[in-house]
């Protein structure tokens, strides 16, 4: 990883780390400048001239070549580096990013809610502030999320999953009946 790419990277995680427990606070939190960045807004293949930025809570109040240190915020020198909105990614099953089938299937619930945690927080470092969930229980994480309890991005959900039998969302075993003929939900679904 060249210098350059360390160091965009650096104030990248830095301010997801922040951005994940600010931006999912239930309280108002103080604001927060980010001096001497260049801006990447999505939409021109240019970086900014240095700049510096203003969040209050979970929006940008400002961007401007400088910009007043209201009382009590945050100010972080970003040292030329480059700052970039949030990304979405519109198709993730965060109760399972990372987690095993197997331990999926077998593991305990708790457990496995522990490890969408990590998953979230790792997420999160990667520039992902928001999330489509397209299946799997994340009610409890992102509440969790929401009230500031642990890093993440934010969560919406679509809770349990549609699958054919033995599609991907059918998380039982080959020796298990399905539970339209008699057999038992499997642990997912169980948790829906």
């Amino acid at each position: 990883m060249t210098i350059r790419r360390a160091t965009v990277f650096a104030l990248f995680s830095s301010l997801m780390l922040w951005a994940g427990w600010v931006a999912q606070a239930a309280d108002p939190t103080p604001a927060v400048v980010f001096r001497n960045v260049r801006v990447f807004d999505g939409t021109s293949a240019a970086l900014s001239p240095p700049t510096s930025v203003l969040i209050e809570g979970n929006k940008i109040a400002g961007i401007a070549a400088s910009i007043p240190i209201p009382e009590g915020a945050t100010e972080i020198d970003g040292a030329g580096r480059t700052l970039m909105p949030g990304l979405a990614d519109t198709h993730v099953h965060m109760a399972f990013v990372t987690l095993p089938a197997a331990r999926v299937m077998t593991g305990l619930p708790s457990y496995n809610h522990i490890y969408s945690t990590v998953d979230a927080r790792d997420m999160l470092m990667r520039g992902f502030t928001s999330v489509r969930d397209m299946g799997g229980n994340t009610f409890g994480l992102k509440q969790a999320i929401d009230d500031g309890l642990v890093p993440g991005p934010r969560i919406y959900p679509s809770g349990p999953m549609i699958s054919q039998t033995a599609g991907h969302g059918d998380f039982r075993f080959p020796n298990q009946d399905n539970p339209r003929f008699g057999g038992e939900r499997s642990a997912p679904d169980r948790e829906n």
